[in-house]
C-alpha cells in the first residue's frame, strides 16, 4: 500500500531479541513491506514523537509482552496494529504538559542521534553516539515511568 507524505510511525512487525518493540520516524512518501506495521495518526490529540516515545519504552514492550496472545504465539514474537493499539496511551493534563514536552526533545535528540550514527566514520564518534542513545533511552524511560505513576517495586518488574 501507498503512503503518502506525512508523519508517521513504522512498527517493525518482529519484536527485537531484547523482547523490545522497534519503531521508528517516517514523514516521507512510501510503500512498506509486511515486516513493518505504518501507524498514522489520525487524531490531533497525540504529538507524532510522544507517541514514539511511549512505543520504543520499556514499560509498552513489557505491557505488549504480558497482554497480547499474538505476541508470544510463534517462535518470532509479533506487533499487530490491532493489539498496539490497546496499549495505554496516557493523555496529557496541564500538569503533565513538561513531561510531553521533554519526551519529544529527548526523541528530536534521539532522532538526530540514530541519523549522525549512520553517517559516521569513526570508531570513537561511534561509541560515543551509541552511549549517547542510550543514555536518552533510559531518560525517556524514567519519564514515562514517572508520567504514568510507576512505583519502584513496578519499574523493577518491568526492567526484569
Amino acid at each position: 500500500m501507498f503512503y503518502e507524505k506525512k508523519e508517521k510511525i513504522l512498527i517493525r512487525r518482529i519484536i527485537n531479541r531484547q523482547d523490545r518493540i522497534d519503531a521508528v520516524y517516517f514523514n516521507e512518501a512510501g510503500v512498506f513491506k509486511k515486516d513493518l506495521n505504518p501507524f498514522i495518526l489520525n487524531s490531533q490529540e497525540f504529538d507524532t514523537k510522544y507517541l514514539l516515545a511511549l512505543i520504543n519504552c520499556k514499560l509498552f514492550s513489557w505491557l505488549y509482552l504480558n497482554s497480547s496472545s499474538i505476541a508470544t504465539k510463534d517462535d518470532f514474537r509479533q506487533t499487530t496494529l490491532a493489539e498496539l493499539r490497546k496499549l495505554p496511551i496516557r493523555r496529557i493534563s496541564e500538569d503533565q504538559k513538561t513531561i510531553h514536552d521533554h519526551l519529544v526533545h529527548l526523541v528530536d535528540q534521539m532522532l538526530d542521534s540514530k541519523k549522525q550514527l549512520s553517517t559516521t566514520k569513526t570508531d570513537n564518534e561511534k561509541e560515543y553516539l551509541e552511549k549517547k542513545c542510550k543514555g536518552l533511552d533510559r531518560q525517556i524511560d524514567t519519564l514515562v515511568y514517572e508520567l504514568y505513576g510507576l512505583t519502584e517495586e513496578e519499574i523493577n518488574i518491568v526492567e526484569g
